[in-house]
């Protein structure tokens, strides 16, 4: 059979693998996901939880391995028995292996959408709209407390799939929600969700073309792109980042120091602290329940400040494939994922209704939103029975306020935080996002998320120009 048949087995078998791993572990993703999770850091997905070091171990190292070893068996019986059906048959694993891979690449991954992309219209240089007017109708605007529930699905508060509402202490919390809050292509996974929803602007791979040094590394996240923080600080506003993962992970760090921030923690700034050792930690990071007990001092210390301040939380234990449970889920022996859910939704409400009693809610506002849809995990078989699934939001302010709709996507949300806390953005708009409080918003939501669909992804040399350092032309 020679080497060429080796090696194209041996390819075969570990795309196919691969792919297989990549499906079943994240779910459908994109090209554009994986391209930009290789091109920044991202050491911590490996660090972070070992049942994906051993889903990987077992499916995408042990499986072909031991699928190659089968078929050498077999051949060396057929060789034996039937010598002149072997090489037909020894063709034939290579190709079904590729036709199998080209299936999950396109099923899973999107392979011909990534490829036509590249000679669509330039969507974003179209749409975007650089924020840079605003309108303030009193002498100060609200504090935000903006928290990021990971992969907090709507449809989670749902009796009849699972039967009881596993986010009851959400739900319960008063406010207003958009009942149609959409995933649009760009903000599938955590950075992307975060950076759609503060900068307006999808989450796209990062090309050579598009490092900012002259090494061809990253130093400056979007340098050229107006985001929230940046938008916040302009104001006078004090911006703080609290997560329980590692800041190193896909450019997370990079991007909040990018952007108005002062301060950022993640797992290895919990360590330095000294409050915590790793045996405190699960292995994504800082547990939901010592997060918020952090998030309260840290408002404190805000408040106390008297600067108008923005909070940034992102939360960790409902984080696939399984989560993690609380000291206090432990305790009480909640361990399934439903559980794990609902501990999460308990620790963020808890956090609230911290806020409430404080007196801070009087002028600060909290925006609660699901980062992206939950991806593969134990409940993804009933999840997949919601016809279409939307994610979890929640707006919480003292004063009541007026949506103009019910449809909104992750772009949508900087324009629409601004409004909410009182700093108007011209025209509603924010990058390529609209305020859901602004009667600007389109009216035909369903013509435009089709749009989003076919073409915000879209090559951009619009969107590569955000990429280049300030001090370029542009």
């Amino acid at each position: 059979m020679g080497a060429w048949f080796a090696f194209w087995h041996a390819f075969g078998w570990f795309l196919f693998a691969h792919l297989r791993w990549l499906v079943q572990s994240f779910g459908k993703t994109s090209v554009d996901q994986i391209l930009y999770h290789l091109t920044f850091e991202s050491q911590g997905v490996f660090q972070a939880d070992f049942k994906i070091i051993r889903g990987y171990l077992i499916q995408a190292v042990a499986f072909p391995v031991f699928g190659m070893l089968m078929v050498a068996l077999i051949l060396r019986r057929l060789n034996q028995s039937k010598p002149e059906g072997v090489r037909k048959w020894a063709a034939s694993v290579p190709l079904t292996l590729f036709l199998l891979s080209a299936i999950l690449a396109e099923s899973g991954i999107g392979v011909s959408r990534y490829l036509s992309a590249i000679r669509g219209k330039d969507y974003i240089a179209e749409h975007y709209l650089k924020p840079t007017r605003f309108e303030k109708r009193t002498t100060r605007g609200k504090n935000l407390v903006l928290i990021y529930a990971e992969g907090m699905d709507a449809s989670y508060a749902s009796k009849s799939l699972f039967g009881r509402n596993l986010i009851e202490s959400l739900t319960g919390l008063g406010g207003e929600s958009f009942s149609d809050f959409r995933q649009a292509p760009g903000t599938e996974w955590t950075m992307a969700g975060i950076v759609a929803s503060q900068c307006g602007l999808p989450l796209k791979a990062v090309t050579v073309g598009e490092m900012n040094d002259q090494m061809g590394t990253i130093k400056s996240f979007l340098p050229r792109a107006t985001c929230l923080g940046d938008t916040l600080k302009g104001f006078g506003y004090r911006n703080v980042f609290l997560g329980g993962a590692s800041l190193k992970f896909a450019g997370k760090g990079n991007f909040f120091m990018s952007h108005g921030y002062e301060k950022a923690f993640g797992k290895e700034e919990w360590l330095l602290t000294g409050r915590y050792r790793d045996s405190d930690l699960n292995e994504w990071g800082l547990g939901d329940d010592d997060l918020f007990k952090e998030a309260r001092s840290q408002v404190d210390s805000l408040a106390a400040s008297g600067a108008p301040f923005h909070l940034t939380i992102l939360t960790v234990n409902t984080h696939p494939p399984e989560g993690f449970s609380t000291r206090k889920c432990k305790s009480a022996g909640k361990n399934s994922f439903e559980d794990r859910i609902t501990c999460s939704a308990n620790e963020i409400a808890s956090f609230v209704t911290y806020l409430g009693e404080r007196g801070y809610l009087e002028n600060t506002n909290v925006v609660i939103l699901g980062d992206h849809l939950s991806m593969t995990n134990p409940l993804s078989d009933r999840l997949s029975q919601v016809p279409r699934r939307t994610i979890f939001n929640r707006w919480i302010a003292r004063e009541g306020v007026r949506k103009n709709q019910e449809t909104l996507v992750h772009f949508d949300f900087a324009a629409s935080i601004l409004d909410f806390i009182g700093i108007h953005p011209e025209s509603g708009r924010y990058g390529l996002g609209y305020s859901a409080f602004s009667p600007s918003n389109p009216s035909e939501s369903e013509w435009r998320l089709t749009e989003l669909q076919e073409n915000v992804l879209n090559r951009s040399p619009f969107y590569s120009d955000l990429w280049k350092p300030v001090n370029t032309p542009f």
